[in-house]
């Protein structure tokens, strides 16, 4: 019993090591190409007698090329063996081929691979006395020549030819484009233009120039024994290249009619809006829910919006957009626009609130912070303001939506422009006495409008003086600076005449007198007396 459960234990554990080494799968040898003088005569896959496929080929190289120093009549014959073919060179046993060389994946046999085989090196023998002959060689000197100097003709018509065309473009193409005319009334902006043709002329002549230098190399190379299998491959190279091109294109035309119908539908619906905000602007349609002066902006904001969705609804379409390069050119120009634009959003982000907030309009009189002026434009980035003097103020929209805005036109109507003073008078002086010097100071001021009335209010009791504050509208907005300066001096002049200090006392202690106005000093001139206005 022993014995038996001995002698199948061994024999179960010798039959699943021969099944392991049967599921391996034996190493494969790396193909190699036996390669003489930059031709490849053909590729070995397996092994013989133990050597490996890249010790056939060197050896079967160097074979060949003893045989071609030998500098026998050129004869390459094939002879049957019981492994495979062999490839004789004058009698001289040069490779074998077996079957395992084949790649029967592409569909190759024994056959065509020792005949394709044979006939490279018959090109090789061939190109091989032709290095040797001088005459042959003299032509092929003489062709490289012919084929430089052409080469050189053609180079410089080009040049020729890029200088005219560029003079012409700069000449007759900037007339035309001055003289044409957008609307009727805004001249098209030549040099973007003018930039973008210079760009298209200089791609197309790199385009010609590099053509030129490929088929002069071409030309060139292929002359020679020595240079014509880069030639060759140079050609090869090529033409491989432009099918590549060529069937990429034609692939991607599908998707560039989707991306060209995208654009065009989106560039009339573009059209269709702007219509209709610019009539809007004009005031040839009245809507409810848009005034005229946000249709600019509005209709900025619309289009721009239209060619972003545009753009996310063609992207899958554009040629290359699924590629890594594209990707990876998309997230790096993502990322450096997020960042740079932070501040940009914000500023844009607040003209929008200054617009449909309907906190400025052009053209109203507006004081923010330090600054006043006449609002000049609303932007997305910033508000301009110009003042009085010829001077513009640019302010961002951030800082304007951060400060305080004093508007004294939206109120204003038929008023015109609020203009209004202050002066602190100590208690010693009749406040209907300095109430009548404040108001006959605005009297004598020419610039201020009679109607409304000016008017005095008394804004504050404080510990040593009242404040007074004067009121008044002008309709010179744009003068209200200097207005203001000649009712200051129409103050002075009033206070002065009539002996009542423009100061605002302040002391250490209470005075041995209580400072009050007497009631018979109540009405002193210019103040009306009792149940008397002042125009009476």
């Amino acid at each position: 019993m022993r014995l038996r459960f001995l002698s199948s234990f061994l024999f179960a554990l010798v039959a699943v090591l021969a099944l392991r080494a049967s599921a391996e799968t034996p190493p494969v040898d790396p193909p190699a190409s036996i390669t003489v003088r930059g031709r490849e005569v053909a590729i070995l896959r397996v092994r013989i007698l133990g050597y490996l496929p890249k010790d056939r080929a060197l050896a079967a190289s160097e074979r060949i090329r003893r045989a071609l120093d030998a500098d026998g009549p050129g004869t390459v014959t094939l002879r049957e063996l019981p492994e495979g073919r062999m490839v004789e060179l004058d009698g001289r046993a040069l490779f074998v081929l077996t079957s395992g060389d084949a790649n029967a994946l592409t569909g190759e046999t024994l056959e065509t691979v020792t005949a394709e085989a044979a006939a490279r090196l018959r090109t090789i023998v061939a190109e091989s006395r032709e290095g040797r002959d001088v005459r042959r060689l003299l032509v092929a000197a003489a062709v490289t020549a012919a084929a430089t100097l052409l080469a050189w003709g053609f180079f410089f018509a080009l040049g020729r030819a890029r200088r005219w065309i560029r003079q012409r473009l700069d000449r007759d193409v900037t007339e035309r484009l001055r003289a044409a005319k957008l609307g009727g009334a805004e001249h098209l902006a030549s040099e973007p233009l003018l930039v973008a043709l210079r760009f298209g002329f200089r791609l197309l002549f790199f385009v010609l120039y590099v053509a030129l230098v490929l088929a002069w190399l071409d030309v060139v190379l292929t002359q020679f024994p020595v240079t014509r299998p880069v030639g060759e491959r140079l050609t090869q190279i090529l033409v491989d290249a432009l099918s590549i091109v060529g069937e990429g294109l034609l692939a991607s035309i599908p998707d560039v009619l989707v991306v060209v119908a995208i654009v065009l539908l989106t560039r009339l619906v573009a059209r269709t809006f702007t219509a209709f905000f610019r009539r809007i602007e004009t005031g040839a349609i009245d809507v409810p829910w848009l005034e005229a002066d946000i249709a600019p902006p509005t209709r900025r904001i619309v289009v721009a919006a239209l060619w972003v969705f545009a753009l996310v609804m063609a992207y899958p379409y554009i040629p290359g957009s699924k590629s890594e390069a594209f990707k990876g050119i998309t997230v790096l120009v993502g990322l450096m626009v997020s960042l740079g634009a932070t501040g940009a959003v914000g500023q844009a982000a607040s003209g929008m609130m200054l617009l449909y907030s309907r906190t400025l309009r052009a053209g109203e009189w507006v004081r923010i912070g330090e600054h006043e002026g006449r609002v000049a434009a609303v932007g997305m980035f910033a508000t301009r303001l110009r003042t009085g003097f010829g001077v513009e103020i640019v302010l961002p929209n951030s800082v304007v939506v951060g400060m305080t805005t004093v508007n004294y036109s939206r109120l204003g109507g038929s008023n015109g422009i609020l203009v209004e003073t202050g002066v602190t008078i100590g208690y010693s002086e009749p406040w209907r006495q300095v109430e009548a010097l404040l108001l006959l100071a605005a009297e004598r001021t020419e610039a201020l409008r009679r109607e409304p009335k000016p008017a005095v209010f008394q804004r504050a009791l404080s510990d040593f003086y009242v404040e007074y504050r004067l009121y008044a509208y002008t309709d010179d907005a744009a003068g209200r600076f200097r207005v203001l300066a000649a009712l200051h001096g129409n103050i002075q002049d009033a206070f002065n005449e009539f002996g009542v200090q423009i100061m605002s006392p302040h002391y250490l202690g209470d005075p041995a007198q209580p400072v009050v106005v007497p009631k018979e000093k109540w009405h002193l001139p210019p103040s009306p007396a009792p149940g008397r206005s002042r125009e009476g």
